[in-house]
């Protein structure tokens, strides 16, 4: 099976253009028959071969169609104009008549986790349900909730419970789609990212109106985009409220206004008690795709098997299993020490809607709540097979040695590596130094501030600490210009102008009383022996202390802090001009 991430939705809100992707699988249909008039009478296909091809898989009796049939290919970038699959054809552009691969792709998606379309899969083809010919014949845009195939179908996806649960939970507040998606899926895996609920200090401190709209429009992590597009539709439908919610900043007239604000409403917890099987209605049962359980992470497969094995060890038994039955059934299964991956996987599995019960203390008891179906592990798929075995392997020991911490930020690990989560890096840095160190932290971030700062003010302990975060796969070397960013950050805190172009005043997050300030930048690792000689000239030109701390030395230093073997009095000594170590 060719590993196309299904399961998780993003960009795609319009049900009409839904209605228009199932409609391609009906034949003579209405907008079956408008694909087949366009690939007969228009080149927007313009490979006669192609064409042909379409036109054929669209003849069958029943339609079957391949990934590459329904989304295509990727235009070239001077060809943004040509089309290729039945999919792009079936949903209009904005100013086309057809869309790309990417979004015919995002309603590929959001058919098969309606189940509106059933994927086969070892030989990866797409059919039609019933429930998908119900709802493309029953739909009414004005009354979608007169629409049982689409009712059902959201009430069987899980991350629709569990967005509509954790609305409930906080019904006294609207609640961002920054905190829905910190609380859905795998947190802090790749595929999984959030911004948190930091990006709203980066909008109550804003000073232009460039960074003020993409702060509001551009600014999110994979997780956030799911819970936007779930929470859309479920607006449509009125189980849930959008409720924009306004931030006071100093720098603007005018409130900001923050769209992505929600609440549940009154429909949508009824709904909810049918999905949990209150009253006379019996319990929905969830469709799990093995898709779903990881979307981006270098070892999806690995990870994949893991979790829907986890899963069917928990569905096999009507009550209650212990801890103990579950590692060694694992362990069975080609999965040893699984002990230390227990908790990130019941903690990704109850974010994506998933219910599963615990009791005890020490050693815990687990229950599967909800019922589920449609959870098959492909058999071609080594079951113990890892794409990247290092990099799993040391976050297995990490979480080995780390257990007093959130085992969701292991994760770290792999998203230092990547640059295109260097956001993400810094806000999960700053993150853990909050919630893991007890310091106090800021997100900044822009040319002329540090990434975020961090600080510690009680009677016998009081400093601050200026942090630049690098995402590199190979490590990061802190080549002069760094340097020089570092010194004009430090000389600016020192001297803190009341003028400067294109000066963020960054410094005013810092406490007044604080005197003593350190700097730190933290990687994925550190690739030379220079960084000790970049560090003392820091020193040197600044009199400020400071220290490098790799991803897996950051982690080690919040399980010592929890378990209280060092403080942060002690923690602040390690700033050296030397890479930390704690282990």
């Amino acid at each position: 099976m060719r590993d196309h991430t299904l399961g998780w939705v993003q960009n795609s809100s319009n049900f009409e253009n839904l209605r228009n992707f199932v409609e391609a699988f009906v034949p003579n249909s209405k907008r079956w028959n408008y694909i087949m008039k366009t690939l007969s009478e228009t080149d927007i296909v313009r490979d006669p071969d192609v064409r042909q091809s379409l036109k054929t898989a669209l003849n069958q009796s029943v339609v079957k169609l391949n990934f590459s049939q329904l989304v295509g290919t990727r235009s070239p970038q001077n060809d943004k104009n040509s089309c290729n699959a039945i999919g792009q054809i079936a949903v209009a552009g904005q100013r086309r008549p057809f869309v790309d691969d990417w979004s015919a792709a995002c309603f590929l998606r959001w058919a098969e986790c309606l189940g509106f379309v059933k994927t086969d899969m070892e030989a990866y083809w797409f059919k039609l349900t019933d429930r998908g010919r119900l709802f493309a014949s029953d739909f009414v845009v004005s009354n979608l909730n007169d629409n049982e195939a689409l009712v059902q179908g959201l009430m069987e996806y899980p991350p629709v419970s569990r967005i509509l649960k954790y609305l409930k939970e906080n019904n006294s507040r609207a609640v961002s789609k920054f905190e829905l998606g910190q609380n859905l899926g795998f947190s802090g895996e790749d595929g999984f990212t959030s911004m948190g609920q930091s990006t709203l200090s980066y909008l109550r401190r804003v000073d232009n109106m460039k960074d003020r709209k993409k702060l509001l429009t551009d600014v999110e992590g994979s997780s956030d985009k799911y819970a936007r597009m779930i929470c859309s539709w479920l607006s449509c439908l009125g189980w849930v409220k959008q409720e924009p919610f306004s931030l006071e900043n100093k720098n603007f007239k005018d409130p900001i206004k923050c769209p992505w604000f929600y609440r549940i409403e009154f429909r949508g917890e009824n709904i909810l008690r049918r999905i949990d099987g209150v009253s006379i209605h019996p319990s929905v049962e969830k469709y799990v795709s093995w898709n779903m359980l990881a979307t981006k992470a270098k070892n999806k497969v690995f990870l994949r098997n893991r979790r829907a094995m986890l899963l069917n060890i928990l569905k096999s038994k009507k009550s209650s299993i212990t801890e103990d039955y579950i590692i060694s059934e694992m362990e069975k299964k080609g999965f040893p020490d699984y002990i230390y991956e227990l908790p990130v996987d019941f903690i990704g599995l109850v974010n994506c809607g998933i219910e599963i019960e615990t009791s005890g203390v020490s050693k815990k008891n687990y229950f599967l709540r909800s019922k589920i179906k449609g959870l098959i592990i492909p058999q071609q798929k080594n079951i113990t097979y890892l794409e990247d075995a290092k990099l799993e392997k040391l976050k297995h020991e990490i979480r080995r040695k780390t257990p007093n911490i959130d085992p969701r930020y292991v994760e770290l690990i792999e998203i230092s590596r990547s640059k295109s989560l260097a956001k993400i890096f810094e806000v999960q840095v700053a993150d853990l130094l909050q919630k893991e160190y007890g310091l106090e932290t800021t997100l900044l971030g822009g040319g002329w501030a540090p990434d975020s700062l961090a600080f510690v003010e009680d009677a016998g302990c009081s400093y601050g600490v200026i942090i630049d975060t690098k995402a590199y796969k190979d490590g990061f070397s802190l080549p002069v210009s760094e340097q020089d960013k570092m010194i004009r950050y430090i000389e600016d805190n020192k001297n803190r102008p009341t003028q400067s172009q294109g000066n963020k005043f960054w410094w005013r997050n810092f406490p007044e009383k604080i005197e003593d300030f350190k700097f730190l930048f933290v990687s994925s690792k550190f690739s030379n022996s220079s960084i000790q000689k970049g560090l003392e000239y820091i020193f040197s030109r600044t009199q400020v202390h400071g220290a490098v701390l790799n991803a897996e030395q950051i982690l080690y230093g919040a399980e010592l802090i929890k378990t209280k073997k060092i403080n942060l009095e002690e923690f602040g000594g390690f700033f050296k001009e030397k890479e930390i170590y704690f282990e």
